[in-house]
């Protein structure tokens, strides 16, 4: 067994974080997130971040802190949702594909493939769908490696779980359905999501 410490913190691609700066600028809420920034994160707004590089998961949580406490946490979910519609999901498209192709369109083909679709955009994190009826199921994302103990801008904040139920919903934007992505109660490192349609 491989001890957690020897593994790696949870990491997103560059691409996204430059996307959710992007999107922020083009909202007109630099300034406003900045503020809200905390202090040992100063830089993540200001850092160049390359499309390839692996950012650590902790500065993007901390991004996001900032955005929700700046706005609110429906901003959060529709920055993430927009970024993943416009930004990832084209970047993607050849995994989706591949998978539409071998298995059909559905939510839940996507959401029990998401381990394999987020590879190309995170690491770090393992996801799990467990489905509860045919049109039901939960996401569970646990991470791999070394995560900070829960802070209001870590990795198990509201601000980081409304992102990831942003990106979730878009799934749904995908697939051309109507449904819902409810976060639940966080439980031993474990993020679920509720998804229904």
């Amino acid at each position: 067994m491989v001890d957690a410490t020897h593994k790696q913190r949870p990491a997103l691609k560059g691409v996204l974080v430059r996307q959710l700066r992007g999107w922020i600028t083009e909202q007109g809420l630099v300034e406003r997130t900045r503020e809200k920034l905390p202090r040992e994160f100063a830089a993540a707004f200001e850092s160049e971040v390359f499309a390839t590089d692996w950012v650590d998961a902790r500065e993007t949580a901390a991004l996001l802190y900032a955005l929700e406490s700046a706005t609110n946490a429906q901003t959060v979910f529709d920055a993430m949702r927009t970024i993943s519609r416009t930004g990832t999901i084209p970047r993607i498209q050849p995994i989706l594909d591949g998978i539409v192709r071998l298995f059909g369109l559905s939510p839940a083909t996507l959401f029990s493939r998401l381990n394999l679709i987020n590879r190309a955009t995170t690491r770090g994190v393992e996801t799990a769908w467990s489905p509860r009826g045919e049109r039901d199921g939960v996401v569970a994302m646990t991470f791999d490696g070394p995560v900070d103990p829960p802070s209001p801008w870590g990795i198990f904040s509201s601000s980081t779980i409304n992102a990831w139920a942003g990106t979730a919903q878009t799934v749904f934007d995908v697939c051309d359905v109507r449904g819902t992505i409810t976060p639940l109660p966080v439980k031993d490192r474990v993020v679920e999501l509720r998804a229904q349609w």
